[in-house]
């Protein structure tokens, strides 16, 4: 074995087992007495990217591609890059390349038809999710995206025989085609059989209660039929003096945080990317065990329920949260949570300057874009306080009150995810 295959063997050992310091630190060795490789510089933008540097895993990926520019996956990822830092348009020209290399990638058009969609360019994504399926009709996952796609388009007869193919989430949005036609009896029939085989369908509970309150229909999916009655508000300052506002703080601005200037869903604020609970750190450890304390007492005040988001609570789940720094009118628009169980607000700082209700967190039985036929739509809104810990199901719609106050406004979301 020659001196560089020992090094490449070395370095693709300890991404193997997940070493990626180590690694990087080798590919850095590699890189200098190899620099025309442009495997080498691959491999540095992937492990950049890990680390969201992002400019510096572009210019790895740049490097690669100078040295041959056909390399599909210094594209590919290039591609991902650009997406995941909301650069659609750049993103799309990465895949294209990702696809001419390697036309049957189902990653590559994958990437492509979601950067497509990002930008608008529905027909495109379109074809784009179309080839996947020529290139393997039994993928579940061209399927899903296709009929997403044509849903979001308002293509809903078109979209339903793909949605139903496969998927937990991809048949909720079955239920929301129906309801959009209109189509009440066949909406019904297919909401009975999928509350018996989905009992615990988060996105399907979603539309099932808002469908049930704009056609008057009986409330059938068994996940949380009146899920204004599970939101919870505690104030951790009055029940717990462990916690430490300003080293929790602290903490936390020790962490990288991204911008997200217009999001799909965060809007004007900063971002931390990963599970904040991760960091093992005094006050972020301390702030994991209080929430983990008031989520059991949660789960023991409504013991007695006969919803499925009590009866089958996760036994073993994860508690994963991440921090969101608003900046002027920065805000959240209507969304779930539909890979949580039960999802959370902690309220570390709030602007003193404000009116009404601006900084609000709001519930309401709408989002998603859903065809209104009654405009009287239930909600509540609760202006929060510094401490407040909000608990809710992740089958709540929630969004939050701009402000135009130039004070920043911090919080930490969370949500039980099931493991």
């Amino acid at each position: 074995m020659s001196s560089s295959e020992k090094d490449f063997y070395k370095i693709s050992r300890l991404l193997g087992l997940g070493n990626f310091q180590s690694a990087k630190i080798e590919i850095k060795k590699s890189i200098k007495k190899y620099p025309n490789t442009s495997y080498l510089n691959n491999l540095y933008g992937l492990i950049l990217d890990n680390e969201n540097k992002f400019e510096e895993s572009i210019a790895a990926y740049k490097k690669a591609l100078n040295l041959d520019n056909n390399y599909f996956e210094a594209h590919y990822n290039m591609g991902n890059a650009f997406l995941k830092n909301r650069m659609p348009k750049k993103a799309v020209e990465s895949f294209k390349n990702a696809t001419k290399m390697n036309p049957n990638s189902i990653e590559a058009h994958i990437g492509l038809g979601n950067s497509l969609k990002y930008i608008n360019k529905i027909e495109e994504a379109v074809l784009a999710f179309k080839k996947i399926l020529e290139i393997n009709p039994n993928f579940a996952g061209g399927y899903i995206l296709l009929g997403s796609c044509l849903q979001d388009n308002k293509q809903f007869e078109d979209a339903i025989p793909y949605l139903k193919k496969f998927g937990r989430a991809s048949k909720a949005r079955v239920l929301e085609c129906l309801y959009s036609l209109k189509k009440i009896e066949e909406y019904k029939k297919y909401l009975s059989e999928l509350s018996k085989k989905d009992p615990t369908n988060i996105r399907a509970a979603t539309i099932s209660t808002f469908a049930s309150h704009q056609l008057n229909l009986k409330e059938i999916h068994p996940f949380c039929k009146k899920p204004f009655d599970f939101v919870s508000i505690t104030n951790i300052k009055s029940i717990s003096k462990s916690l430490d506002f300003n080293n929790l703080s602290n903490e936390i601005s020790e962490i990288e945080q991204f911008w997200e200037p217009s999001g799909f869903v965060t809007k004007k604020a900063f971002k931390t990317h990963g599970n904040i609970f991760d960091h093992k750190k005094k006050s972020i450890t301390a702030l994991k065990e209080i929430i983990l304390t008031q989520i059991e007492k949660y789960k023991i005040k409504h013991s007695q329920s006969k919803n499925t988001l009590i009866t089958h609570w996760p036994t073993n789940f994860n508690l994963y949260g991440w921090h969101v720094k608003y900046k002027k009118l920065g805000h959240q628009s209507e969304h779930i949570h539909p890979d949580g169980w039960i999802s959370g607000s902690f309220y570390i700082k709030i602007p003193k300057k404000k009116k009404n209700n601006e900084t609000a967190i709001k519930f309401s039985l709408h989002g998603f874009d859903y065809p209104i036929f009654n405009k009287k739509i239930p909600y509540t809104e609760h202006l929060p306080n510094k401490g407040d810990l909000v608990l809710f199901p992740s089958s709540l719609f929630h969004s939050t009150i701009p402000c135009p106050s130039n004070e920043e406004r911090h919080m930490i979301a969370f949500d039980v995810r099931p493991s």
